[in-house]
C-alpha cells in the first residue's frame, strides 16, 4: 500500500523536474538569442568592423554644431564611478578640441587593438593624396583628427547641407609605430545628416544682378562663384567664393573686410594698393609679378587672422539657402587679385571680392549676403563714423557652382 502511494509522488516530481528543465533550456537558448540579435543589432548600429590582425572600431556617436562633446559610457558606469569603483569600465564626457564653426559635424569613434604592446591607435584616409570623406553628391571633405585617449573624433568643418550622407573611408594605425606601421583593412562608415528647412529662394527665381537702394547709396551685387575643393587648414576654409560688389555713395564699413582697391578709373598706370596694410605696388601694368605679389600678401594676411583667432564686432556675412553661416571664422574678406578684376574695378564695374568659405558645395545655389556701407561724406560736411552711421544691406543673390543639382 505504502509503496504504490509514492509511485505518483515520484512521477509528480520527475514529472515537475522535467518541466523545470525544459523551462530552464528554452530560457537559456531565448536568452542566447536575445543576447545575439542584440549584439547584432549593436554591431549594425554601431557599424563595428573587424580586422583580426590589426584592430576592430566601430562609431559611438556624431556631433553637429558650434560645440562637439561626447558621453563616454553608461548611467551605471558613472554612479559605480563617483564610488571609485571602475569594475565596468570609466564613464566620461568627451569635449572635442574643435568649435565655432556652426555647420561643422564630429563623427567620434572607439577601438579594440589587436597589436601586442601598441594599444593607442589613430586613423587616417586610405589615399594619402585624397580625402576620407565624399557625401552622396560625389562632393570631398577633409577631416582633422581630434584624439582622446580610446576615443578618436574626425572633425569636418562644414558639409553642404542639401546633402543627405557622408562616407568616410579610414584605416587604423599605432598613434606611435616603432617602424612601417601595420595598418588595418580600409573601413568605411556611413552618417546621415540632419534635413533642415530651405530658407532662402531658389536661384531661378533671383534675377543675376541684385540691387538695391537706400539713404542715397545703390549697391549692385552679381556673379556669384563658388570655387573647387582645397586641401587646406582648418582656419583657411574648404572652398573660395566670389562675387562682384559696386556701391554708389559709400563705401564698405564692415571690419572683417579689407579696403578696396585704390584703383583711379579708366586707368591702370597708376597705384594699386592695400589700404588696410598700408603697402603699394607701382606698375605700369598689373603684371604677372605684381599679381603675385599681392596675391601672396593678401594670403598671408588671411592666414594671420585665422592664428590670431580675430573676432569682428560688425563683420559681412554670407548665409547658405538653409541659413548656416559660411564665413570662416577670423578670415578677412579681401578683393580678388588678377588682370581681370584689375581691370574690371578701374572701369568702375565694382570689385570682384574672395570670401574664404566652409560648408558650401553644389547645394549653395543661392546665398545671403548681408554688409553695411558708410556713406560718401558731401561737400562742406564732416564724414561720417563708419560703423556708427553705417547703412545695412541684405542681398539674396544665386551662386554658379559649375555642378548645380
Amino acid at each position: 500500500m505504502h509503496q504504490s502511494s509514492e509511485e505518483p509522488r515520484q512521477r509528480r516530481r520527475a514529472s515537475r523536474s522535467g518541466l523545470f528543465l525544459t523551462v530552464a533550456a528554452v530560457t537559456i537558448v531565448a536568452l542566447t538569442v536575445l543576447i545575439a540579435g542584440e549584439w547584432e543589432a549593436y554591431q549594425s548600429r554601431t557599424q563595428m568592423q573587424d580586422d583580426p590582425r590589426v584592430a576592430r572600431a566601430w562609431m559611438i556617436g556624431t556631433t553637429f554644431g558650434l560645440r562637439h562633446q561626447i558621453q563616454r559610457g553608461s548611467s551605471l558606469q558613472r554612479w559605480l564611478n563617483e564610488r571609485n569603483i571602475s569594475l565596468l569600465g570609466d564613464y566620461e564626457i568627451v569635449q572635442s578640441q574643435y568649435a565655432n564653426d556652426p555647420g561643422s559635424m564630429e563623427i567620434w569613434f572607439n577601438y579594440q587593438s589587436y597589436l601586442i604592446g601598441q594599444p593607442d591607435l589613430e586613423c587616417h584616409r586610405v589615399n594619402a593624396a585624397g580625402t576620407a570623406f565624399i557625401d552622396d553628391l560625389g562632393q570631398p571633405y577633409h577631416g582633422f583628427l581630434d584624439i582622446h585617449g580610446k576615443t578618436v573624433g574626425v572633425y569636418l568643418p562644414g558639409f553642404d547641407h542639401s546633402a543627405h550622407e557622408i562616407r568616410c573611408l579610414l584605416h587604423w594605425m599605432p598613434r606611435r609605430p616603432g617602424g612601417p606601421p601595420p595598418v588595418s583593412r580600409p573601413m568605411q562608415f556611413a552618417v546621415k545628416l540632419p534635413r533642415l528647412p530651405r530658407v532662402l529662394p531658389a536661384a531661378s527665381s533671383l534675377p543675376r544682378v541684385v540691387t538695391a537702394t537706400k539713404s542715397g547709396i545703390t549697391v549692385a551685387l552679381d556673379a556669384a562663384r563658388l570655387g573647387d575643393f582645397k586641401h587646406s587648414e582648418r582656419d583657411v576654409g574648404q572652398r573660395d567664393l566670389t562675387f562682384r560688389l559696386k556701391i554708389t555713395g559709400g563705401e564698405i564699413a564692415n571690419d572683417n573686410v579689407e579696403a578696396d582697391f585704390d584703383v583711379p578709373a579708366g586707368s591702370l598706370s597708376n597705384s594699386v594698393r592695400i589700404g588696410s596694410l598700408g603697402l603699394g605696388y607701382f606698375t605700369s601694368s598689373p603684371n604677372a609679378a605684381s599679381l603675385r605679389a599681392l596675391s601672396s600678401v593678401r594670403q598671408a594676411r588671411q592666414r594671420l587672422l585665422a592664428f590670431t583667432n580675430a573676432t569682428p564686432n560688425a563683420p559681412m556675412t554670407l548665409t547658405d539657402p538653409y541659413g548656416i553661416p559660411l564665413v570662416v571664422s577670423g578670415q578677412s574678406i579681401t578683393p580678388l587679385v588678377s588682370k581681370e578684376t584689375l581691370r574690371s574695378a578701374s572701369r568702375g564695374e565694382g570689385t570682384v571680392w574672395n570670401v574664404p568659405v566652409n560648408s558650401a558645395g553644389k547645394g549653395t545655389d543661392v546665398v545671403r549676403v548681408h554688409f553695411d556701407v558708410s556713406p560718401s561724406a558731401l561737400p562742406g560736411r564732416r564724414a561720417p563714423a563708419a560703423l556708427r552711421e553705417s547703412v545695412p544691406f541684405d542681398l539674396v543673390v544665386p551662386v554658379q557652382t559649375g555642378d548645380e543639382i
